[in-house]
């Protein structure tokens, strides 16, 4: 089943609205197991459409029958040993009134608004997460405005360009996996995997392709014309500065489609997703610009030594 973009986008924002609501009700790992299980009921219900490539419509429709955010969440709440954000009124019969005679009860658990005691009460971030929360989290933690802390970060990753994400990423991973910040999704250990290979094999591919035209346009001109390759002089700029391309190429795109498969809010993976193809695509369309200007500079070589000029 071959899903869209935009398809698989609805599909995101779903799962998303859900893992808010469900937020606090389960523990970390119920929480994952409970998402995995409704992401996996979503895609068999649209792989029942039976269609090769289902379209916008039969998505939206499948989402639509699955409920609201908020009434999934409550059932993945009961399911998997939650508590439900339903009014009791609408499933506990009311208690009965009590007597003029009896003496109020000062339970504070009797009370339905009374706050549960908690050994570590959970930390409200300053402003809702743009990618994982961190710097949310850390605002909160230090009294800071969540602002001041982005555009610092900001002006870091200009000067340390991938080493900011991968600081972040890193950091995202230690918070949650020491409790003090709730995970943003379920994480996909096969999307991280999957997506800066891919981008290293299509790198890596393209410098090759371009480099083994290059040596077949030498060879052909080694062996058709009988003699050494002219100075190419700065038409082979591709051969000078190919490898410093692939290395840069892969240093700043790796981390990118690394991030791509993390868990973002607001849909941000796919669109970093979208902006590592742009450049891996770029990529390809300079190269080729590499090669076209050899074989262009083959030709006019060969042209001026023929014409005798």
């Amino acid at each position: 089943m071959d899903l869209t973009q935009k398809q698989e986008l609805y599909i995101s924002r779903y799962m998303r609205s859900v893992a808010d609501v469900l937020a606090g009700r389960l523990s970390d790992k119920q929480c994952d197991r409970a998402l995995s299980r409704l992401h996996a009921r979503i895609m068999d219900q649209i792989g029942a459409v039976d269609k090769a490539r289902p379209e916008d419509v039969d998505v939206l429709d499948v989402l639509r029958k699955m409920g609201a955010p908020e009434k999934q969440a409550d059932i993945l709440a009961r399911v998997w040993g939650g508590e439900s954000t339903r009014p009791a009124a609408a499933s506990e019969p009311a208690p009965a009134p009590a007597s003029p005679s009896a003496a109020p009860v000062h339970d504070a658990a009797s009370k339905p608004d009374a706050p549960r005691p908690s050994a570590e009460p959970p930390v409200t971030p300053a402003s809702a997460p743009v990618w994982l929360g961190v710097f949310s989290w850390t605002a909160t933690q230090l009294d800071w405005p969540v602002w001041a802390l982005r555009i610092l970060a900001v002006l870091v990753g200009l000067v340390t360009l991938p080493l900011a994400l991968v600081a972040y990423m890193v950091a995202y991973f230690f918070l949650v996996a020491g409790g003090r910040m709730a995970a943003c999704g379920p994480l996909h250990p096969w999307r991280m995997f999957f997506r800066p290979t891919m981008t290293v094999v299509m790198l890596t591919v393209i410098h090759f392709a371009a480099r083994y035209a290059i040596r077949g346009v030498e060879i052909a001109h080694t062996v058709w014309l009988n003699r050494a390759l002219p100075d190419m002089g700065e038409w082979a700029w591709f051969e000078a500065e190919g490898v410093r391309m692939y290395f840069w190429a892969v240093v700043l795109l790796v981390p990118i489609a690394l991030f791509s498969a993390m868990p973002l809010a607001n849909a941000w993976d796919y669109s970093l997703k979208r902006f590592t193809q742009a450049c891996t695509a770029l990529y390809a369309i300079v190269v080729s610009f590499g090669v076209a200007s050899f074989v262009v500079g083959v030709i006019l070589a060969f042209v001026k030594e023929f014409t005798g000029g």
